[in-house]
């Protein structure tokens, strides 16, 4: 594995990683509302941008956020939970497997998407 790989596959663990942490156990001084502490938000507050997932029914129910852009390149994808990092030719891929903080996230989207 070159070092390239290695270190965009260390950067795409440490995001599920901390994804698959509780909000709680989130650095709380980085919370928009201290009295609520660190939120799903809050995390949605610093993604680059995001495209919806839609049903029949227009009810959003997954999608994509963009994490990191211009070396390395860095995709959740909420429905799988699969974060995938592309840097020139390398991939590198890590599952978060907290279904409940996902869900969240897509709670949160889908009230941007009705504002």
């Amino acid at each position: 594995m070159s070092t390239e790989q290695a270190r965009l596959q260390d950067h795409v663990d440490s995001i599920a990683r901390d994804l698959d942490m509780p909000w709680e156990e989130w650095d709380q001084d980085l919370a928009e509302d201290p009295d609520q502490g660190f939120t799903a938000w809050d995390y949605l507050h610093d993604v680059l941008d995001f495209t919806y997932e839609l049903d029949s029914e227009r009810r959003v129910i997954g999608g994509s956020l963009l994490l990191a852009f211009g070396g390395p390149n860095i995709q959740l994808d909420l429905r799988s939970g699969r974060v995938h990092g592309h840097w020139w030719g390398n991939y590198a891929e890590a599952m978060v497997t907290n279904r409940e903080q996902l869900d969240e996230l897509i709670d949160h989207m889908n009230d941007l998407f009705y504002c």
